[in-house]
């Protein structure tokens, strides 16, 4: 029933963004179009629909040159650049990110900027470019620190901790994951508070210290069981269960793997 819902809801929204989109057109008013076309490919994108989701971010894009939109370029390029990740396609990914880093630092926004900084730090982070992932990341802390954004400070201590635990620099990752906790823990960010045990947890594995990995593995499960996220309950089990073998505690990995 949940799927069948939420699948009505899109094409209730499609539907509603497909009128505002007719209304912009005859009304001639560019920038409403360019909004409404940005939201029907992003419903696309939830989907999965990456070719149509691509049509239509191209589309946005032209508008958003043609109203001289700088910031809005940039985020557009930016959900251009996160199709092309999602295929795989880190080429493009690349060159498209550039663009919106450059379009977002000529726009003086620091939304913009920041959201630019932070997908290229990603994307170097995936291909273990960590220097520059890091430099990026830093990039972004600075504004979020300034802007006095703690959702946003949170998410660049963990891909902080992320980064400097792929250096095996394990204290660096240790202060930035428990940072990240932290934070996370004060404003409310439950979800947010088990990724950060969960990373914690790996970073305490990669050093060999394998109790403490079991007990933030065990922190992460309690909250995604509360959140009913199957995939990350899935993996918790299965890393708890490694990590029980490591302490050679061998029945209860193998209970933990039947789960």
């Amino acid at each position: 029933m949940n799927i069948i819902f939420k699948l009505l809801n899109i094409l209730f929204e499609v539907h509603k963004l497909k009128k505002s989109e007719k209304i912009a057109e005859e009304k001639d008013y560019r920038k409403g179009l360019g909004n409404s076309l940005s939201m029907q490919a992003g419903i696309f994108y939830f989907k999965s629909d990456f070719d149509a989701a691509l049509k239509l971010y191209e589309k946005t894009l032209q508008l958003r040159k043609e109203t001289g939109d700088l910031s809005g370029e940039a985020n557009t390029l930016g959900n251009i650049g996160n199709i092309y990740m999602q295929r795989g396609d880190l080429a493009n990914a690349l060159k498209t990110y550039n663009t919106g880093l450059q379009r977002a630092g000529l726009s003086k926004d620091d939304k913009a900027f920041v959201n630019a900084s932070m997908n290229m730090g990603n994307l170097n982070l995936t291909i273990s470019a960590n220097a520059e992932a890091l430099r990026y990341f830093l990039q972004c802390l600075k504004i979020y620190e300034k802007n006095k954004d703690l959702t946003g400070m949170a998410t660049v201590y963990s891909n902080l901790g992320v980064v400097y635990n792929n250096m095996k620099e394990y204290a660096d990752a240790e202060k930035y994951h428990k940072l990240s906790a932290e934070l996370r823990t004060n404003i409310g960010d439950y979800r947010g508070l088990a990724y950060s045990y969960g990373n914690l947890a790996i970073m305490y594995s990669d050093k060999e210290n394998f109790t403490e990995g079991l007990k933030n593995y065990y922190k992460a499960l309690e909250i995604f069981l509360e959140l009913g996220y199957k995939k990350e309950i899935a993996d918790c089990y299965s890393n708890i269960a490694v990590c029980e073998l490591k302490l050679n505690h061998e029945e209860k990995a193998i209970q933990l793997l039947t789960k």
